[in-house]
């Protein structure tokens, strides 16, 4: 199993006042209120206000009486909710879910930006507009034993480290454990590693499985700064992923 198969080797403004003028002196005069009756049950109550020192005069309505009713709070509508894709592997045995803006690439695809490590790879996924950096690919290998037990995984971790610094530029190790997908254990790998395209480093997860006689590899990759993007999508796929 070639660590990382089906990957790329890749290349608040400030408001000023409207008015900033003194405003004129105000001499208060005498306020008179007056109320009129009406021929009807109705009263009516008006001020009359003396406010401006020249004199002008102004009448206003008395405001209605407040009311104790809490004000009525109106819910943002919610966005609407895109279903993920579906990729189904008959060949195979396997099948998962993919976020709806994400689109299929090939192995024909990969090596037509001049991808390397496109070798059993069965299908990939991309982010579109990111020209393959970010994207997922599976690749399948016949011929391996039944399953693999934990001990085994762990022991095949331990030859991941020991090989990989040999033919990956600046490689370096993140983590590695064992976890369960499809209904079987795997073992979950996370490095970064220098590509030698130009674009920096990249950094890979990748979860391997073996199972009636196949090695499955699902594998993540994308720049540091993109890996949430991507890891977001693959937590997709392999909470979805099914093995038949």
């Amino acid at each position: 199993m070639v660590v990382g198969a089906a990957l790329l080797d890749r290349r608040p403004p400030h408001f000023a006042p409207a008015f900033t003028g003194i405003s004129p002196t105000v001499r208060p005069a005498p306020m008179e209120a007056t109320v009129k009756t009406t021929q009807s049950s109705h009263r009516v109550r008006a001020v009359r206000m003396g406010v401006l020192a020249f004199g002008a005069t102004l009448t206003l309505a008395a405001a209605p009486p407040e009311s104790n009713a809490a004000p009525q709070v109106v819910a943002p509508a919610a966005a609407p909710v895109v279903a993920p894709k579906h990729y189904v592997s008959a060949d195979h045995g396997f099948e998962f879910d993919y976020p709806a803006d994400w689109t299929i690439y090939t192995a024909s695809d990969a090596e037509a930006v001049q991808a390397q490590g496109t070798q059993n790879m069965v299908v990939g996924i991309t982010q579109p507009g990111s020209h393959l950096h970010v994207r997922l690919a599976i690749t399948v290998e016949t011929g391996g034993p039944e399953h693999f037990s934990d001990a085994e995984y762990r022991s095949y971790a331990q030859a991941l480290d020991a090989r990989s610094s040999n033919f990956m530029r600046n490689f370096q190790k993140i983590s590695d454990r064992i976890i369960s997908i499809g209904g079987a254990h795997a073992l979950e790998y996370v490095f970064k590693y220098d590509p030698n395209v130009g674009t920096g480093m990249d950094q890979i997860r990748q979860i391997s499985v073996v199972r009636g006689g196949k090695a499955i590899s699902l594998s993540c990759g994308a720049p540091p700064a993109q890996v949430a993007a991507a890891n977001k999508a693959f937590d997709q796929v392999v909470s979805t992923f099914k093995l038949q």
